[in-house]
């Protein structure tokens, strides 16, 4: 396991393949979304990080959520995420068996580490969790990888 996620546990559910899932635009899968990501240490953050090669470097990030616990009247699962210390979103209460995105609307840079905490709120009884994540780098070309005329048609 990489050093960066040894600080993780999972927790499952069983969703019908063929319902129980809301899902969102991005649907991501119902065997991804039936599993979810949490701490060891249910008082501490669910941290995690990559780093960059240099500040010029853009990235998108989308963060599926979906609680997979039922919880009980007196459980909440709340939490804040911060992306280098700085609010990012929040706060955000999962909700059972409801696919929740959440994700960077501009390429994020400026920075040689990406560092994310999902931290449980004061009024929340239960740990931060995420199902699924998606980095995604932005690539610039210099030029257009095709020609002009592609796809023209001439008659």
């Amino acid at each position: 396991m990489p050093n960066r996620f040894n600080k993780w546990t999972q927790l499952s559910s069983t969703l019908d393949p063929g319902g129980d899932l809301l899902q969102n635009k991005y649907k991501p899968p119902k065997v991804v979304m039936s599993t979810a990501a949490t701490p060891i240490n249910p008082s501490a953050p669910l941290d995690f990080y990559w780093d960059s090669n240099n500040v010029n470097e853009g990235f998108y990030i989308y963060m599926h959520f979906n609680d997979v616990e039922k919880l009980a009247t007196n459980e909440t699962r709340t939490f804040n995420i911060f992306m280098n210390n700085k609010l990012f979103y929040g706060p955000l209460a999962p909700g059972y068996q409801t696919t929740t995105t959440i994700f960077s609307k501009e390429a994020m840079t400026g920075a040689t580490t990406y560092q994310f905490s999902l931290v449980k709120t004061e009024t929340s009884t239960l740990p931060p969790i995420m199902n699924a994540l998606e980095i995604y780098k932005v690539i610039y070309f210099p030029r257009s990888e095709t020609e002009q005329d592609d796809g023209m048609l001439y008659i």
